[in-house]
């Protein structure tokens, strides 16, 4: 029975249950091996076991540990943006892909430590790989990335297989990092992995994603371990209408499937960043992948061309063309040397080639990333036509990048971080071989060493220099790899393939292997011709053989990006080719983007020629060579409402991300509001969501001057917290009209302000119109003459904030409240306040603090953030000398205080790092603090001398507060 069943544990490793048509009966297989080993099986029956494989078990053993894993999961649905999830986020990565969209912005907010490891060759890729990155002192966000293999081979059961291990993987790292047991329940946030790639609609993907964590959850319960398991998923998504499907999803679920055994908290959570999609043309800068790799069908014995392809439609398309690959190689033979673009040729050869249900992704121009193995690279796919009287080809119209699909890349990459380059060109040949010099290839390279040289590289030009020359430098450490050379096919007695350096000295793949270090950029240029003896021609011929020798092993090696000429070039298309591209790298385009722009400006500019299509470009499409400065100036052409709607709420969210800031958003808003108005389009929902970008910015002057035009359109469709805003943005106003010639003006508007604003209380009472009436009379407070004036306004600030607190218990009511009695300093009226916490306001305000420790992640936007900022500002409070103090009790005041700073410092600090502020929070703290500072001073001067307290110590911490808010702005 032991040898019986060691067969078993050899079939499951192996995975051939994986070939079961849904994983429950591997999860049975394993669990039958854990229950074996782990001696708690009764009976050594091998046909016990093999009825647990399959699914077939009534062993009371078995179905006592399935019920053990029943653990109920709480599953939240949050909209908004990635900075409020709770836990760390679960996020896939396609093997071979760039780091963008959700996994960028997680990336960014943690200081590109992902990044760093993608550089290094230790990334996720394959199905069953991950990366675990856990919260720390440095950064408040944790990841778990998982490999999702290749996009086209992406399944339902692959991605929950590899979301299981990424998830065993953060239990072990939450069991070792964080001290958590089997007693803890943790919690994952996710992302919609998959949702609407390949095979997976947003269905098949929640459904993995549970499966997996849940698989998970039931491994490490049935081996018994101290682990954790996780008892709350987070699905977050940016989008509405897709958080609105999924939490719809998420309760079907709930309510038809028994197996994931889920409680969906109810309703779906709305946080700070959510935005609107616009699903016009949303295939526009999506990469369609088209994989084509050469297979031997094992009953005919013929070689084929299979062809896969993603649609981002939620399916992947399979085809396989039995063209005739002798005939394609033929008509391609022909055409080695020739220059220019033969239409009728190409578009044979794309007849040929292309199965009938893949051609309109070419026809329909779409960007296409090409996933090739070694014998399809060799093949012309930038130079195929689709009609004889095409304008313009399908890569200059649309972008093509190439990927290869290889099982040879270099495990170890050593990236290079100085920006340093070598230049080859025209290298010594001797008379006698036959071969003529390049002198244009030797224009080339000093173009490229000029354009380099003044972007700040350190240029290594070896231009018409020998051999020994070029080897002596070739294996220094290069981020930048130009060569613009002979390239040769078979060369010599030895079939050399490679770039030529000499008579009989060739650069091949090997030699290229054994560059340690890894260049991000390689451009090859080898197709000049030149007039080359008729016994030698047949060397300089097939350059897409050349380009797919060196040119992968370049990308074997680990290069982010190789371009490569893999057909006869015209030497001034070609020379143009690389000016283009590399003033475009070098200003910070993306790969991609630059490949397209030297194919357009060739096309321009020659067109007669095929060397814009002659090279093969190979790299991630979104690779970038330096990173692109902030271009403003393009103009907004709006012909849809919601096109308006949606550029100003991404705006919106965009202001409030102090990691933005460095943009000149006020010039982007202006061409978004000449946008609106030259459309016809503008209404009350425009101008009012216009109106808010302006708040955000804290321009609340122009937000006046876009109020008068609201309160005068015909369709007043703007909502009341429109008129809430107004008031708002009155008081920032006149906050800063502090003159002696406008304290008049001022005072009157405050007045008419606080009228407007009580008529909104009587149509009904809400925090926020009570807050806004707190923060009118403190700025009534300021700017009154006469101190019982003084003392109304802000006894009638602390009342409204109190009224405030009490319908709905926000903590910036309470600290208003709080901050408001401490600076009044009414011992009958604290007493009253104290009283409504039972005990102390103080301790009220511990509790609270305490609260949010527990749960310091609970958080729909920055003002969530930095709450307990704002209880530490009010107890500092607590902590004034009074005239009574013994020396040892103002000791512990003056300790408590610079503790107080201290952590709100930390507090704020850690809030901002997250990303989630903007300079109106700050400006906000500014002007909390400096009313407090000026209200303090000026009610405890108002004070008979003998009765006021020592207030030094506390002003000092106060403006030390301003002082850092100011410094961090």
């Amino acid at each position: 029975d032991q040898n019986r069943f060691e067969a078993i544990k050899d079939i499951l490793a192996n995975g051939s249950t994986n070939r079961l048509p849904n994983k429950r009966p591997t999860s049975r297989a394993i669990e039958s091996v854990v229950l074996f080993e782990n001696e708690e099986v009764l009976s050594n029956d091998v046909n016990i076991l093999a009825k647990n494989i399959l699914g077939l078990s009534t062993d009371p053993i078995y179905q006592t540990k399935n019920k053990e894993v029943k653990s109920e999961v709480k599953v939240v649905v949050k909209n908004g943006h990635l900075r409020y999830a709770t836990y760390p986020i679960l996020v896939g990565h396609f093997k071979d892909d760039g780091i963008v969209s959700a996994e960028y912005v997680i990336d960014n907010m943690l200081n590109q430590k992902l990044s760093e490891r993608e550089e290094f060759g230790l990334y996720p890729g394959d199905i069953g790989t991950n990366l675990v990155h856990l919260e720390d002192e440095m950064h408040d966000i944790g990841v778990v990335v998982v490999g999702l293999g290749s996009v086209e081979n992406l399944t339902p059961f692959l991605l929950s297989e590899t979301i299981e291990l990424g998830c065993l993987e953060y239990l072990l790292s939450v069991c070792k990092q964080n001290n958590k047991t089997k007693n803890d329940k943790i919690g994952i946030s996710t992302l919609l992995i998959g949702s609407n790639y390949a095979n997976l609609s947003l269905n098949n993907s929640i459904n993995a994603i549970l499966e997996g964590i849940i698989n998970a959850n039931k491994k490490v319960q049935n081996m018994g371990t101290n682990l954790p398991i996780i008892g709350e998923i987070e699905f977050i998504e940016l989008y509405k209408d897709k958080a609105d499907e999924t939490f719809f999803t998420l309760n079907q679920i709930q309510k038809r499937n028994s197996f994931y055994n889920i409680d969906l908290e109810h309703p779906l959570e709305r946080v700070d960043g959510a935005r609107s999609f616009l699903p016009l043309n949303s295939q526009k800068e999506w990469w369609r992948r088209i994989t084509a790799t050469i297979k031997t069908d094992p009953v005919k014995n013929l070689k084929y061309l299979a062809f896969s392809a993603s649609s981002g439609r939620a399916m992947v398309e399979l085809n396989e063309s039995y063209a005739n690959l002798h005939i394609i190689d033929a008509l391609l033979d022909d055409n080695k040397k020739q220059t220019n673009w033969d239409r009728e040729l190409t578009k044979a050869v794309f007849e040929l080639l292309i199965p009938n249900e893949f051609k309109i992704s070419f026809r329909n121009q779409q960007n296409i990333l090409l996933i090739l193995d070694h014998k399809t690279a060799s093949y012309p796919w930038e130079l195929l036509n689709y009609d004889e009287n095409l304008e313009m080809p399908i890569v200059v119209s649309a972008g093509m990048i190439r990927q290869l699909a290889t099982t040879h890349s270099r495990k170890m990459i050593k990236p290079v971080v100085k920006n340093t380059a070598l230049i080859i060109g025209d290298p010594v040949l001797e008379k006698k071989s036959g071969v003529p010099q390049l002198p244009e290839a030797a224009v080339e390279a000093r173009m490229v060493d000029t354009l380099l040289t003044n972007h700040g590289y350190d240029t290594t030009p070896r231009i018409q220099k020998t051999f020994k020359d070029i080897f002596k430098k070739l294996y220094d450490e290069y981020k930048i790899i130009h060569v613009a050379s002979h390239g040769v096919i078979e060369y010599g007695d030895d079939k050399k393939t490679g770039i030529l350096l000499s008579n009989d000295i060739v650069l091949t793949a090997a030699e290229i292997n054994q560059i340690s270090s890894t260049p991000e950029l390689v451009f090859i240029n080898s197709c000049y011709m030149g007039d080359v003896n008729a016994d030698k021609e047949e060397y300089f011929r097939g350059k897409h053989k050349l380009a797919a020798n060196i040119g992968v092993q370049f990308i074997e090696n680990g290069a982010k990006a190789v371009v490569v000429a893999g057909w006869a070039v015209d030497d001034s298309a070609a020379k143009r080719f690389a000016e283009v591209f590399y003033d475009k790298m070098l200003s910070g385009e993306n790969f991609a983007q630059a490949v397209k722009a030297a194919r357009r400006a060739c096309f321009r500019e020659f067109p007669r020629t095929n060397t814009w299509g002659a090279y093969q470009c190979y790299g991630d499409q979104y690779y970038q060579l330096t990173k692109k400065p902030q271009k403003l100036g393009a103009e907004y052409h709006y012909i849809l409402e919601k096109e308006i709607l949606i550029d100003l709420e991404n705006f919106i969210d965009d202001t409030k991300s102090n990691r933005k800031r460095d943009s000149n958003f006020m010039e982007k808003l202006n061409l978004i509001s000449k946008g609106i108005d030259t459309s016809g389009l503008r209404n009350a929902t425009v101008t009012e969501l216009e109106i808010q970008a302006l708040a955000e910015l804290q321009e609340y002057g122009l937000a006046l001057e876009k109020f008068k035009l609201l309160f005068q359109e015909k369709e007043a469709n703007f909502s009341v917290k429109a008129l809430e805003l107004w008031c708002n943005c009155k008081i920032k106003v006149l906050s800063n009209m502090s003159s002696a010639q406008k304290k008049g003006l001022t005072e009157d508007e405050l007045k008419t302000t606080a009228e407007r604003m009580n008529y909104l209380l009587g149509l009904g009472r809400t925090s926020e119109r009570h807050n806004i009436m707190g923060s009118i009379q403190k700025r009534q407070f300021l700017i009154l003459s006469k101190i019982n004036a003084r003392r109304e306004a802000i006894n009638l600030s602390a009342d409204h904030y109190r009224m405030a607190y009490e319908i709905d218990q926000q903590i910036y009511s309470l600290t208003g409240w709080i901050i408001a009695e401490k600076l009044i300093n009414d011992p009958k009226r604290l007493e009253k306040m104290d009283a409504a916490f039972d005990k102390s306001a103080l301790i009220y305000l511990e509790k609270i603090m305490e609260e949010l420790a527990a749960n310091k992640k609970d958080h729909d936007e920055f003002w969530d953030i930095i709450k307990p900022v704002n209880l530490k500002q009010a107890e500092l409070l607590y902590n004034i000398d009074e005239i009574n103090d013994t020396k040892a009790k103002k000791l512990a005041h003056q300790k408590k205080r610079k503790s107080i700073v201290t952590t709100i410092k930390s507090l704020y600090s850690q809030a901002w790092k997250m990303g989630g502020g903007s300079p109106r929070h700050i400006a906000s703290e500014i002007l909390q603090m400096e009313f407090i500072l000026n209200a303090l001073i000026d009610l405890e001067k108002a004070k008979p001398a003998k009765k006021q307290r020592n207030l030094e110590t506390t002003v000092n911490a106060i403006s030390e507060l301003i002082d850092f808010f100011k410094d961090i702005r």
